[in-house]
């Protein structure tokens, strides 16, 4: 379970990339706003890298590797930690932060995870090198007809794409997509994230 945890924390501090070309987000998609993390209603990422590792026999799907520090889920690179033991709320905040704001400013997209670093993507479907404490990490933004993705492959050269969208109750969904095992017909892995917005009730 260590290396799942530190996969997690390996996706990436996606740091500042910088373009000329970026597109626009499509009409009647809004990221902006200031979203506080429903637990309830959110995957359990431990619960589910365990179930991932049942389903591959044990072997992890290849996502393990070290990334030598970070944390942060793939906001930042800082504040996170894999960790043992503790109770699921306690691994959903390492997954996730607590409350996110995000700001779509321009050609940029903002966003300022609580207890974190801010993190800058420009979404114009070129890929980017990003250092990284493990070596050179590859991110890749662009708007979909709904959503933000971001795809993201570690230094060592694991990939997963993380996609920002408003479902249908208006909560913010923040779903890791991780390859399915090498080798198997079992299809991309996702754990979801869902946020209220601050200034409505939680269910």
């Amino acid at each position: 379970m260590w290396k799942h945890q530190v996969y997690l924390s390996a996706l990436l501090a996606l740091g500042v990339l910088s373009s000329a070309a970026a597109a626009d987000a499509p009409s009647g998609v809004d990221l902006s706003g200031t979203w506080v993390l429903n637990q309830k209603l959110s995957d359990d990422p431990q619960a589910m890298m365990k179930q991932f590792h049942n389903s591959s026999g044990g072997s992890g799907g290849g996502y393990g590797g070290h990334h030598g520090g970070g944390g942060g889920g793939g906001y930042s690179g800082h504040g996170g930690g894999s960790g043992n033991g503790g109770a699921p709320g306690q691994h959903m905040g390492e997954f996730a932060p607590q409350r996110l704001i995000i700001v779509e400013s321009g050609d940029k997209v903002v966003m300022i995870p609580e207890g974190r670093d801010s993190v800058t993507v420009i979404p114009d479907g070129e890929e980017h090198d990003r250092q990284t404490p493990a070596g050179v990490a590859k991110v890749e933004a662009s708007w979909t007809d709904v959503a933000l993705q971001v795809k993201m492959t570690t230094p060592t050269g694991h990939e997963a794409t993380r996609l920002y969208r408003i479902n249908s109750d208006g909560r913010l969904e923040v779903a890791t997509q991780l390859p399915a095992s090498p080798n198997s017909n079992e299809k991309p892995r996702e754990i979801v994230m869902r946020y209220d917005e601050a200034t409505s009730k939680s269910p």
